[in-house]
């Protein structure tokens, strides 16, 4: 049976501390099947000479909260070996948002990470108002990465009226941890977050608190 795919004459970084190694990598489905020195047949063969082939990066802190909106790829992640981000950060997104709200985060984006406002109107898909729908609207469209979200909480403040907000934000958070984010974004420190594991194939896992 011939592999999907078979990655040849590379160089293996493979994260766990020891020596680079030259090797071939074969790929079955969406699994590492096999490295060594293969001479099995291959739907794709790419030949690795003189690179490094290595595990995807995890970078933590990324905002691409509204990019993922029109850019499948995410450039220029993709392109740097990046596999997996992670958005919301400091406490900055777009969900929840109400439509009157759109012009406000929209604006908080260009003054808090100097994303350019008229890449941002163009580009955004107001697909969602709620959290989880926003979740959901990422999961249709699909990403060449895989994504992981932190519950923000600027939009959360703004999604609640002002008077009620501390009364209310926590069981927002708490809702959106339970529909799949990592844990809240801001830049204040609670004592207490909670933590999502989520793959590309659905928004399942264990939430964990610490």
């Amino acid at each position: 049976m011939a592999y999907d795919l078979l990655i040849t004459n590379g160089t293996i970084v493979d994260g766990s501390g020891g020596a680079r190694f030259d090797a071939d990598v074969a790929v079955q489905g969406a699994s590492v099947a096999a490295i060594g020195k293969l001479d099995r047949d291959a739907a794709t063969v790419i030949d690795a000479a003189g690179k490094i082939v290595c595990p995807g990066f995890v970078d933590p802190h990324t905002h691409y909260d509204a990019q993922i909106t029109w850019d499948p790829l995410l450039s220029s992640s993709a392109e740097h070996g990046v596999t997996t981000v992670v958005m919301g950060n400091c406490g900055v997104g777009i969900a929840p948002c109400r439509p009157a709200a759109r012009d406000w985060l929209t604006d908080d984006l260009v003054t808090v990470e100097g994303i350019d406002k008229e890449v941002l109107v163009e580009g955004i898909k107001w697909e969602w108002e709620t959290f989880p729908e926003y979740l959901n609207a990422a999961d249709a469209r699909g990403s060449a990465l895989n994504l992981a979200f932190l519950a923000p909480i600027t939009p959360l403040r703004t999604y609640v009226p002002l008077q009620l907000s501390w009364d209310v934000v926590p069981a927002f958070i708490a809702n959106s941890l339970l529909i799949c984010a990592l844990s809240l974004g801001s830049q204040l420190v609670f004592p207490t977050l909670a933590g999502y594991m989520l793959s590309r194939r659905g928004w399942r896992g264990r939430v964990r608190w610490w």
